[in-house]
């Protein structure tokens, strides 16, 4: 992937996530929520792992990373984008969170703008990479 390509990419996701807070601002007001932990914006890069990747156990090479941007967090999971649909059969992803690894389950996804689609995880454990 050249400099260029991913620059277009970063910048795209800025925006994607940007139309995302702007529809989460204006409904917040109107809409009940219901989680047991609050949710704190960010707009952070980071990578995920779909476990399943055809991979011998231990080894993990560069493509099988995904690049993502977390949009919000909570004690209990994440929401973020993704460019494309994540090709999981069992709905989990391992996270990087700083030095951490968390294995994390699918709870929603829904496609949103210019190819990108949000998703919505919960934390199972710590997950080893």
């Amino acid at each position: 992937m050249t400099v260029s390509t991913r620059d277009h990419r970063n910048v795209a996701a800025e925006r994607v996530l940007s139309m995302l807070q702007s529809w989460s601002d204006r409904f917040q007001r109107h809409v009940r929520q219901k989680r047991a932990h609050q949710r704190r914006p960010c707009s952070i890069k980071t990578t995920c792992v779909i476990p399943e990747s055809k991979r011998v156990a231990g080894e993990v090479e560069d493509e099988s990373f995904t690049e993502i941007w977390l949009r919000n967090i909570s004690q209990g999971g994440v929401g973020f984008i993704a460019q494309g649909q994540l090709q999981t059969t069992n709905d989990l992803v391992i996270i990087s969170l700083g030095p951490k690894y968390m294995l994390c389950r699918i709870v929603r996804s829904r496609q949103v703008h210019d190819g990108f689609w949000e998703y919505g995880v919960c934390f199972l454990e710590e997950a080893s990479m």
